[in-house]
């Protein structure tokens, strides 16, 4: 019996298709996630965090300069506020961002709430304004214990329950499993791979862990079934009308898609999209190659290297008086290395 199209949508919608072990799933994984949950534990990190940092920088610059005033209870405005900035820039509750996207987030707002309160201060040029110190101290040690307590966070919480956006991935194939193998590896990324759907009957059952429950076509009853909002497009090598062809009609019923590119190699790092005129490319940009960022890292290494040698100067003069009253020759070694441009480097 052959029947239309609407005809199988409206039997689609009266019955469920999700049988056994995988509508337990569905139901389980429905009710599991909670993106107030995962918001709300790495607020709370960043807020201890960052009141830390606070409490930290005022203790140990008050050893410094013991003359500065007490710690101001405007001061206690910095966490909150950094914690406002981070809500508004999508750092909460993070899905997809990577090691590198939370912490340039962090240095972002942390140093954009900082820089406005040293100019409060400035301006203002009341009894709190001679805590400038404290303050660059406490914006340094709130870089890096948001960045630590956050990460530590994450690594806590990922086998939660709830921690991560259930997502299917369109494609068992060999770009899919390798997708859920890196989703499975990541779980701080936020991804939590529920389910499989693809057009070969010999996929079918589970794969990598994941159920295949349907096909391509099933989309609608899955996403309802499993509530889930977001798709995973990892289909390698499918023709350009086909794609164009499902993408129009996922795209009325998943609220957000993902789709994996084919090219394989190349650095994720400071790799972004750009629309060119209807066109997806991306781009990759090397910041070392621009002058002014090189002439930025020889600086900084330089000054790095001088107060390295500073600190660990009297332990390299013991060291090196020790070698040369228990052996003969200079204690330091030497050696010529080829250098750029085929200059010759004399390197200790």
């Amino acid at each position: 019996i052959l029947m239309s199209s609407a005809a199988r949508q409206t039997a689609r919608a009266t019955s469920s298709p999700l049988t056994g072990m995988a509508a337990e799933a569905a139901a389980v994984r429905q009710l599991a996630y909670s993106p107030a949950y995962m918001t709300a534990t790495l607020a709370a990190s960043d807020i201890w965090m960052l009141s830390a940092a606070v409490l930290a920088g005022f203790a140990l610059w008050r050893l410094i300069n013991p003359s500065i005033p007490p710690l101001q209870p405007q001061m206690l405005l910095l966490p909150l506020c950094c914690v406002g900035v981070f809500a508004a820039k999508g750092q909460y509750p993070g899905i997809g961002l990577t090691a590198v996207g939370h912490l340039r987030g962090i240095c972002r707002g942390v140093g954009t709430v900082y820089l406005l309160f040293l100019f409060g201060m400035f301006f203002t040029k009341g009894a709190w304004a001679n805590s400038r110190g404290a303050l660059l101290l406490a914006w340094a040690l709130s870089m890096v214990l948001v960045s630590c307590g956050r990460n530590l966070a994450m690594h806590v919480m990922a086998g939660r329950p709830w921690w991560g956006v259930p997502v299917v991935v369109i494609g068992a194939g060999a770009a899919g499993r390798a997708t859920v193998r890196t989703l499975k590896a990541n779980r701080v990324l936020g991804y939590r791979p529920v389910a499989f759907l693809d057009d070969d009957p010999q996929k079918r059952g589970v794969c990598e862990g994941v159920p295949v429950v349907g096909t391509l076509d099933d989309a609608d009853w899955v996403a309802r079934d499993f509530g889930i909002g977001y798709a995973i497009l990892a289909i390698a090598g499918m023709p350009r009308q086909q794609l164009v062809h499902h993408l129009r009609r996922w795209r009325r019923i998943f609220p957000r898609i993902l789709i994996i590119s084919e090219m394989d190699g190349i650095t994720s790092q400071w790799t972004e999209p750009r629309d060119l005129g209807g066109m997806i490319g991306f781009e990759t940009r090397q910041k070392l190659l621009n002058p002014l960022a090189q002439r930025i890292k020889r600086t900084l290494d330089l000054a790095a290297a001088s107060c390295g040698l500073l600190v660990c100067a009297p332990l390299l003069g013991v060291c090196a008086l020790w070698i040369r009253r228990t052996s003969p020759g200079s204690p330091f070694y030497t050696q010529e290395r080829e250098g750029r441009d085929g200059t010759t480097l004399r390197i200790l």
